[in-house]
């Protein structure tokens, strides 16, 4: 009889707060579906920024844009908004996956508070593609130790 009222109050709690957190607004709103998204996201970032092109996911979660300096912006739909960083095209690690017709491409910086990003493209532009760094054979890793 206790575990049952230990249950059903747990299952209580559960609901109460999957209610409170559907009042609160807490769903996947922010989408990036076209460049200017990208560019409106950058802007709270850094306003002089120009993008050159941009490769944007095809659910809209997440883009990586080649910008005029060079640099890259990785934009990463969170909820209600769109995080980005703006980074050096040496610091992202760009790996990309045929499937089938389609690209995936993962991307991650070494930033913690940035997780990496994953894009489902048609195709992967060619500037995307020439930064995938192929693994190097002369490293041992620490698994083959």
């Amino acid at each position: 009889m206790n575990d049952a009222l230990v249950l059903a109050g747990s299952a209580l709690v559960v609901v109460v707060l999957v209610a409170i957190a559907a009042l609160l607004g807490f769903r996947d709103r922010a989408r990036l579906t076209s460049r200017a998204d990208v560019a409106e996201a950058l802007a709270a970032t850094d306003r002089a920024a120009s993008i050159l092109d941009a490769a944007i996911d095809r659910e809209g979660r997440a883009a990586i844009a080649m910008l005029s300096d060079g640099r890259l912006a990785l934009a990463k739909a969170m909820a209600d908004h769109v995080a980005v960083r703006v980074i050096a095209p040496g610091a992202v690690r760009v790996r990309i996956r045929a499937r089938g017709e389609a690209a995936l491409v993962r991307a991650g910086v070494a930033d913690v508070g940035f997780p990496g990003i994953t894009l489902h493209l048609v195709r992967a532009p060619d500037w995307l593609s020439a930064m995938v760094q192929e693994p190097r054979k002369d490293v041992r890793h620490a698994s083959a130790v």
